[in-house]
């Protein structure tokens, strides 16, 4: 009997210290901090605020040039971070075909005529933030490049479709020591205003 007794009472033991470690290793996970390269990331993805993002005088060839103004504020990296992960914050311009509103076009690189800029997959970005740790306003100011004649120039819908202009974004993670990637965001989408045109 005394066998006996002792048994169960091993077992029981056995059981409670079983209980305890499964309520334990939980909690020790949740209350965990998170790594440097954790931090580092989640705050370097955060989308910058688009404070501007207008298109002037699109379609204009002569005299007042067509171009877009890109304001963003960029939110500050944790000073942890700095020296030790470096973010690169990056844009691109697109114009809608106006003929086919699936098309979306580079408002750089795209020379000539909408039909060169068809098959693209890699659009052109702009570095717009290299390293900017500690936040803060940038711009992006993109004009039509080349001669005159060469860009790809803002177009009316025929009929009562409206041909849009967006801006792309992309923020991008790596490693200062290594330059190893380590994280990127998706694209996101914000809309560019088109002002002065009159279709």
């Amino acid at each position: 009997m005394r066998g006996s007794g002792k048994r169960w009472t091993v077992a029981a033991l056995a059981v409670i210290v079983g209980l305890v470690a499964l309520v334990l290793v939980p909690l020790a996970g949740a209350t965990a901090a998170p790594s440097l390269k954790q931090t580092c990331v989640q705050a370097g993805l955060v989308a910058p605020v688009v404070t501007e993002a207008v298109m002037e005088h699109p379609g204009s060839r002569r005299g007042r040039m067509q171009s877009i103004s890109i304001g963003l504020e960029v939110p500050a990296m944790p000073e942890e971070c700095w020296g030790v992960y470096q973010r690169i914050s990056s844009a691109v311009p697109q114009i809608q075909d106006p003929l086919h509103h699936g098309r979306w076009y580079d408002t750089v690189g795209c020379r000539i005529t909408p039909k060169e800029c068809v098959g693209m997959t890699k659009p052109n970005w702009y570095v717009i933030s290299q390293s900017k740790d500690a936040g803060g306003p940038v711009g992006l100011y993109s004009p039509p490049s080349g001669h005159e004649g060469d860009f790809l120039y803002y177009a009316c819908t025929p009929g009562p479709g409206v041909t849009h202009v967006r801006l792309l974004l992309r923020r991008t993670i790596r490693s200062v020591s290594t330059h190893e990637v380590i994280a990127r965001s998706r694209i996101n989408v914000r809309p560019v205003e088109v002002r002065g045109k009159k279709c």
